[in-house]
């Protein structure tokens, strides 16, 4: 058994998909992770495709990609839904579920909305009334800081809606 540490973004599944077919083509076939732990076994190298699938409530069925040549490499029930690992030859063609990974990203974007923006916008009200109010430049820093964090939000809803594209 081979141990990496990496981690991924939520929003960057694709990366990891490729990270998982890249050790595959160097003989380290994919068995499991867990808190950013890739465990490989030592195998034959061969060219991979490599399947991430994000199911909110319940686990998917499987058939979808065994039938395409993938095998069932490992599941888990996260905190945010049900994940599962699919692995096998290369295959050009591979069709992918048309649903898949939307409900992750309408997820994420629910969150993001609460966490980048509503509240820095709430905060940037209270620094801009309270820097009118008080005249103390801390508020205003704090001004600056809330109009960053907006910002930031920004870029991320942007990541999101180019993966949902």
């Amino acid at each position: 058994m081979t141990e990496i540490k990496k981690k991924f973004s939520i929003l960057d599944l694709d990366q990891e998909e490729a990270f998982i077919e890249e050790n595959a083509s160097q003989g380290k076939i994919f068995q499991k992770v867990e808190d950013g732990v890739y465990n490989f076994e030592e195998g034959q190298a061969f060219k991979a495709s490599c399947v991430i699938e994000y199911f909110k409530d319940q686990e998917g069925n499987s058939y979808f990609y065994e039938n395409q040549g993938l095998d069932l490499v490992y599941s888990y029930k996260g905190k945010i839904g049900h994940w599962s690992y699919y692995l096998g030859p290369f295959k050009a063609d591979l069709e992918r579920r048309p649903d898949d990974r939307k409900e992750l990203y309408q997820s994420i974007k629910r969150r993001n909305e609460i966490f980048w923006t509503i509240i820095p916008l709430s905060l940037l009200l209270f620094s801009l009334y309270m820097a009118y109010m008080t005249k103390n430049p801390y508020f205003f820093l704090l001004t600056i800081g809330s109009t960053l964090i907006l910002n930031k939000g920004g870029k991320i809803n942007k990541k999101i809606k180019d993966k949902e594209e």
